[in-house]
């Protein structure tokens, strides 16, 4: 019998070019089709979502229709629902998997999860004698310690806490959002077969988390850091400056401004808040700089809090009196592309990033770059391209954006030097060696039995 891989990604399904779903479903989206060009060498390949069209005409594919409301979207549901479509997907997708058993035998089959919020019962795979890749894109534990507590409790105390309390009668009262970070991310270091991080930082918090749930050599031996890169995507040169003319007759752009650009969902881990807030200290403390900046922040809200969010950065925008800043929206493939060449430095103001995706698509399209101290930005930015603004220590990490980008806005000369570079060190930052990784890392572990 053939060995399989089954992909299970939620969002998949979606039409990409429209949709803000953010990087985890991009590499979702693209490892479909990459690990799906592969598969009559080495398996057969077969991937699981929720939306309604296969992201590649190639790709065998599978849609587990999602019990929405009329009208609603999974990129924009609240906190509550969003962790019940989790909770939906995770029984219906490894429903999926068992009810097809003889089909996907365990001994020939590997599952490969794009992201552990979103994953099958993995308990219940893994129990059954399935193989188990989990792709981590967001600690969520992590994430929740971050965003919502701001780090007030030890994070492996809520982990070592929950340990204590899922054995409990209260387990039963627990919500799904909390069985959603807490139960999910356990099972997920439990019973998977590889953890694979996109940064080192990412790992090394993770296994900080989980280190009183595993032996932690076995912990360390079954995790690994694997960097995405970024992909390939064949845009003619032409029309990209084309377009690229056209965004500057748009917004009335001169030789004189200093254009910046962020590309991101609208959310509050993105920090586009404290970005605004630096472009107000320049403003009081260089007002001739901040003449000069337009500032694009590209991406619609999505997700929890997302749209409440983006009323308070638009708040904020509005209140600058000196910079301008502009809002186009999400962009196609070719709009990016046209705005990496447009800016003079791309900013990654996020508080919380585990990998860093549009760095890496900003570089290739030779960008500087300037990036709080997120996970991400620690792996990838370089002082031969970028800068890192600490948003701990002395300065507020407004304070600390500012003054980086005073610095970096008022040398035109060293920019232009770190475009070549950030292009160069994308160059050797490729996704089809990270895709071809986990295709080798699921045929290991199907031949290790």
């Amino acid at each position: 019998m053939r060995n399989k891989i089954v992909f299970v990604a939620a969002h998949l399904g979606y039409p990409m070019d429209r949709t803000p779903l953010g990087g985890g479903a991009m590499v979702g989206v693209h490892l479909s089709r990459l690990l799906g060009a592969q598969q009559n060498r080495d398996f057969d390949f077969v991937c699981l979502g929720s939306g309604p069209q296969a992201p590649y005409e190639e790709v065998s594919y599978a849609a587990l229709k999602p019990p929405l409301f009329p009208g609603e979207h999974v990129s924009l549901l609240s906190e509550f629902r969003y962790a019940r479509f989790s909770r939906w997907f995770e029984k219906k997708s490894a429903r999926w998997i068992l009810d097809r058993i003889s089909e996907f035998t365990p001994e020939n089959t590997c599952v490969i999860i794009n992201d552990i919020s979103e994953s099958p019962d993995i308990s219940a795979l893994s129990q059954r004698g399935y193989k188990v890749l989990s792709l981590w894109h967001v600690d969520v534990v992590d994430y929740f310690n971050r965003l919502y507590l701001k780090e007030m409790i030890p994070g492996h105390w809520l982990t070592s806490s929950y340990e204590k309390l899922r054995t409990s009668r209260a387990k039963r009262l627990f919500p799904d959002i909390l069985k959603l970070v807490f139960e999910k991310e356990r099972e997920t270091v439990l019973w998977s077969n590889r953890l694979i991080f996109p940064s080192q930082t990412m790992k090394e918090r993770a296994l900080a988390l989980y280190r009183n749930l595993l032996p932690s050599q076995e912990l360390s031996d079954k995790s690994l850091v694997l960097p995405w890169g970024t992909w390939s995507e064949e845009i003619d040169s032409d029309l990209v400056l084309k377009e690229a003319q056209k965004i500057s007759v748009k917004y009335g752009l001169t030789k004189e401004n200093h254009v910046l650009l962020t590309v991101s969902r609208i959310s509050p881990e993105k920090g586009l808040d404290i970005l605004l807030k630096a472009l107000q200290i320049l403003e009081k403390k260089r007002p001739e700089l901040a003449r000069e900046i337009r500032l694009f922040i590209c991406g619609e809200p999505a997700f929890m809090r997302g749209h409440a969010y983006a009323a308070k950065v638009s708040r904020l925008a509005r209140a600058l009196k000196i910079a301008r800043v502009f809002f186009p929206g999400y962009l196609t493939p070719l709009q990016k592309k046209a705005f990496f060449g447009t800016a003079e430095l791309f900013i990654s103001p996020s508080i919380h990033e585990s990998y860093g995706l549009t760095i890496v698509e900003a570089m290739s399209g030779g960008c500087p770059i300037l990036a709080g101290d997120h996970y991400g930005a620690k792996d990838l930015v370089s002082p031969e391209f970028g800068r890192i603004a600490p948003y701990s220590g002395p300065q507020t990490p407004q304070e600390s954006l500012a003054a980086n980008l005073e610095t970096l806005l008022s040398d035109k000369a060293e920019l232009k030097k770190m475009r070549a570079s950030s292009r160069e060190a994308a160059s050797k930052m490729r996704f089809e060696n990270a895709a071809q990784k986990i295709a080798d890392l699921a045929m290991i572990e199907i031949r290790a039995r």
